[in-house]
């Protein structure tokens, strides 16, 4: 659609397109090249790709009288917008069936098959769809408040299944996910980075946990120890903080260092 009949008609993300024929909603797309006044809809979509996106089910059912060819280009439509609260994505093995009311378009992944969605079904809700959705080990990362729901199904070492929900104008990308679906066996850190939504690419391991007041781990504390810049326990907390706040991990930090001293 032009991005000036899009203005005039009030037309964001989707739109709902009628004829007398049928209907359907459709994700939108501007062009400076789309000719005002027309619409431009694919044709090659079916029941088994997308929810709502049939383009043969709205036009005109003329056909040419020698070539038998349809005429899909002059059937009048209605266009109007259509809003959904909330936006994602669901990675699966397989095809699955989602809730009524759920607008989705498939997209095929090596290994699997990726399903963009949008929904007025709150995230909570989608909880409970998820267990049908995926097996395995479940992870999960609920945020009630901010309207997100993230869960990614863990089998043999690799990401079997994922679901991303959040709001529309926040909506969940699934870059990085998606680069993750097709790794054999996922590395420690790229497991407990996958439900962030982002990419460990650059992270350095950093371990258990020593400092919980300031998240601090035993791999960062090594390295400090091994680069002279922390060779003692309170070197360790002005470079790190480690240490300096509740001082639960005083002994822990001190049981490293003297492993150090006695490794060198």
């Amino acid at each position: 659609m032009h991005p000036g009949d899009a203005q005039a008609l009030g037309l964001q993300d989707f739109a709902r397109v009628a004829t007398a024929h049928g209907e359907g909603v459709y994700k939108v797309a501007l062009s400076e090249g789309q000719q005002r006044g027309s619409l431009f809809l694919p044709i090659h979509w079916s029941g088994e790709t997308a929810s709502s996106a049939r383009a043969c089910d709205l036009v005109a059912p003329h056909t040419d009288p020698y070539s038998g060819q349809p005429e899909a280009k002059a059937t009048p439509a209605s266009v109007a917008p259509v809003a959904f609260a909330w936006r994602g994505f669901a990675l699966t093995r397989a095809p699955v069936t989602l809730p009524d009311g759920t607008w989705w378009t498939r997209v095929a992944l090596s290994g699997g098959v990726g399903t963009l969605i949008a929904t007025n079904e709150e995230p909570k809700r989608w909880r409970d769809h998820a267990a049908a959705l995926m097996g395995g080990d479940v992870a999960e990362f609920i945020d009630l408040k901010r309207g997100i729901y993230r869960a990614a199904a863990f089998r043999d070492g690799r990401l079997d299944a994922a679901l991303f929900l959040g709001p529309a104008d926040a909506a969940p990308q699934w870059d990085a996910t998606r680069t993750l679906y097709g790794v054999e066996a996922l590395a420690d850190i790229e497991r407990r980075m996958l439900l962030s939504g982002r990419t460990a690419d650059g992270l350095v391991e950093t371990g258990p946990v020593i400092c919980a007041c300031f998240g601090v781990g035993l791999n960062v504390i090594r390295d400090a120890i091994a680069s002279n810049s922390a060779t003692n326990v309170e070197a360790i907390g002005k470079a790190l903080r480690a240490g300096t706040n509740c001082g639960s991990c005083l002994p822990e930090l001190k049981r490293i260092v003297h492993e150090h001293a006695h490794a060198v």
